[in-house]
This record gives C-alpha cells, sequence and structure tokens, in this order.
C-alpha cells in the first residue's frame, strides 16, 4: 500500500490565485469605500474559483487490487477495482522556454484510464512520491492481470 503525498508547492500554487486578488482587493478598497461592491464581488469571484481548483484535487492511495481516490476538500472516497482500469498512459509534459532556452526540461506524468471514460492523474507535479505510486501501480496493476 502506497499513499500519495502532496507537494507543498503544488497546493501553494493553488491558494495563490486566491491571495493575489484578496490583496487587489484590498488595495482597491484603501483607496475609496465607493468601491466596497466590486470588493465583495471580486472576493466571491476568487473564493469561487479557489474553492472550484480545490475540488478538482485528489489524495490516492494505492492497494493490491485497486486505487483509492480521496477527494481534497470533502473527504468522499472512491474505490477503483483493477479491473476497472482500460490502460496507463505516459504524457510528457513540456519544460517552459523562453528566449534564452529552457527553464525547466519538462517532466511526465501518467493518466490512469478507466473504462467508464474518466481518467485519474497521476503527475510529480502534485505528488511529491510519485516515483513510488507509479511502481506501486504497475506492479500490483501486473500481478492483478496475472491472476486473472
Amino acid at each position: 500500500m502506497v499513499t500519495s503525498k502532496f507537494r507543498t508547492l503544488f497546493l501553494a500554487r493553488k491558494a495563490f490565485g486566491f491571495f493575489v486578488m484578496f490583496f487587489l482587493c484590498c488595495v482597491v478598497l484603501s483607496y475609496n469605500d465607493e468601491y466596497l461592491l466590486i470588493f465583495i464581488l471580486l472576493l466571491t469571484v476568487s473564493i469561487a474559483i479557489t474553492l472550484i481548483k480545490l475540488r478538482n484535487i485528489y489524495k490516492l492511495i494505492i492497494f493490491e487490487n485497486g486505487i483509492t481516490k480521496i477527494s481534497f476538500l470533502s473527504d468522499k472516497k472512491e474505490f477503483i477495482d483493477f479491473s476497472e482500469i482500460e490502460s496507463v498512459s505516459l504524457n510528457r509534459i513540456d519544460g517552459l522556454q523562453t528566449r534564452a532556452g529552457y527553464i525547466s526540461e519538462g517532466y511526465y506524468e501518467s493518466t490512469v484510464l478507466l473504462k467508464s471514460h474518466k481518467e485519474v492523474l497521476i503527475s510529480p507535479d502534485w505528488f511529491e512520491n510519485y516515483r513510488d505510486l507509479i511502481v506501486t501501480l504497475s506492479e500490483n496493476l501486473t500481478n492483478y492481470k496475472n491472476k486473472y
């Protein structure tokens, strides 16, 4: 059994937009009290966007017979049996490039495609123990397919 561990910077990056919007709202409000309605509107929009971003984040636990996907906000658990997995694909994410060259080389992320046409993303951008997750998933999926 392997449990995913979030990268600290990943969660910080997801909440960064909210704090930038909050800061801008405070700056606008400090200059003129007439903008209180705009402040409340922008704050509400930034909270909604942040909640939507956080709703799409999940934790993974890989067992011998399947994967448990746990929602970050609601703790809702969804078990995915290995028999429901159609394939696992490896995708290359290109690095950032400027005129001077590449800032980062990029990375690979894995997508678990399910028979129900849903996808589960396993990315080193999200999880600091990405390699452990993929190795365990590969081994357990191979063992499961050999049994059945």
